[in-house]
């Protein structure tokens, strides 16, 4: 068991036994992974993973569903089933089906933070499919502890800057800022694993969007500084023909380099304010770590068209994923929290926002340093 889970275990027992009619750890189930889907007739359906003690010889996970009108219905329901009482207050993870998403957010996550023993530091997520199918699919797997499983998977990629860390604290100080979107990481099942597959985009706090996983690195690197993420990028042959080592097959066009981002920071600017035009600036220290194609980056002329490359790759992704922002109006890079700040005159609104995104224009910077050029194949 974590470390992580250790403390929130002993947390929940002493915050047990200060209540008025204490209860024993073996007459409560401690829920960890908590799933909220919509079902028909407009019911909630919930499925909990908890913890009860005092089963000798069991495994002390098991897994629960209800359903009813609410939240704490379903929960009551649950627990009609159980016999005894579910402790929600050590919940770490809360997994949202993708219609719950869709059809918003802000009511469940109110009634989350009047808990009085709800930790602000709940991780969010959503499911592909639903939230029952994503929980129930993992438990039936043998040797999987679904109370590590999925919040390790969130954890892993956030603290390696893959995805920005969502936790209910923090969508909700997003969803109640004008001028900036939040977002949750999507988890699905795929060969019997679980996997994070993409980022939501949310609108307010209805799914809107959603991106690759791969590319929630451009909002995570407007937000905090960037260490020891692993990035890959497609880059065309030509303009670095003349550096290759071999020749390449005849109908090859492009190939592919991975690299390690020892340090990346972004920065918006409103450069005009009557047009809305911003300037968005990404600096990137690298380190190459792979190529498919023999290219020789030992002079100093190779590695500068190198970098040249991988700047122009990243340029256009980022201006491709600017493109969808907009389309879809939501904005988790936080370029109306920039405009925010230089209007003076009144506060900034999200409708207001909202009737100015679509229309926004960009210049984009990306500067590339190759700090060390790794080993070609």
């Amino acid at each position: 068991m974590s470390c992580r889970m250790n403390g929130i275990l002993v947390l929940t027992v002493m915050l047990i036994s200060g209540c008025v009619q204490p209860k024993t750890l073996e007459e409560n189930g401690i829920m960890n992974i908590y799933g909220v889907d919509i079902a028909g007739d407009d019911q909630l359906k919930t499925t909990a993973v908890f913890y009860k003690f005092g089963a000798p010889g069991q495994d002390p996970s098991s897994l629960v569903t209800g359903q009813g009108k609410t939240l704490s219905k379903g929960q009551k329901r649950m627990n009609y089933k159980l016999g005894f009482q579910l402790q929600s207050g050590a919940i770490e993870l809360e997994l949202f089906g993708k219609k719950a998403a869709e059809n918003g957010l802000i009511d469940y996550l109110r009634a989350a933070s009047r808990h009085p023993r709800a930790s602000n530091n709940r991780l969010l997520a959503v499911s592909d499919t639903t939230a029952k199918n994503l929980i129930t699919k993992l438990d039936g797997l043998p040797n999987i502890n679904v109370n590590q499983a999925l919040p390790n998977i969130i954890d892993v990629n956030s603290h390696m800057n893959v995805i920005p860390e969502v936790t209910l604290h923090n969508f909700q100080k997003l969803y109640y800022e004008p001028g900036i979107d939040p977002v949750m990481p999507i988890l699905s099942y795929q060969n019997e694993r679980t996997r994070l597959t993409a980022l939501a985009l949310f609108k307010g706090d209805q799914l809107a969007g959603q991106i690759p996983v791969d590319q929630a690195f451009y909002i995570n690197v407007l937000h905090q500084n960037i260490r020891g993420l692993q990035q890959e990028v497609q880059l065309p042959l030509q303009p670095l023909k003349k550096y290759l080592l071999k020749e390449p097959k005849s109908d090859q066009t492009d190939f592919y380099t991975l690299f390690n981002i020892k340090k990346g920071e972004g920065n918006i600017k409103l450069v005009n304010k009557q047009n809305l035009h911003f300037h968005t600036q990404l600096n990137f220290e690298v380190n190459i770590l792979e190529l498919t194609e023999s290219v020789g980056l030992q002079k100093p002329a190779a590695i500068n068209a190198f970098e040249q490359e991988i700047e122009k790759a990243i340029k256009e992704q980022y201006e491709q994923l600017l493109s969808k922002l907009q389309k879809w109006n939501v904005d988790p890079m936080g370029y109306g929290r920039t405009y925010k700040t230089q209007k003076r005159n009144s506060p900034l609104t999200e409708s207001e926002w909202r009737d100015k995104f679509p229309d926004v224009t960009f210049d984009v910077d990306v500067n590339v340093d190759i700090l060390d050029q790794g080993m070609t194949p």
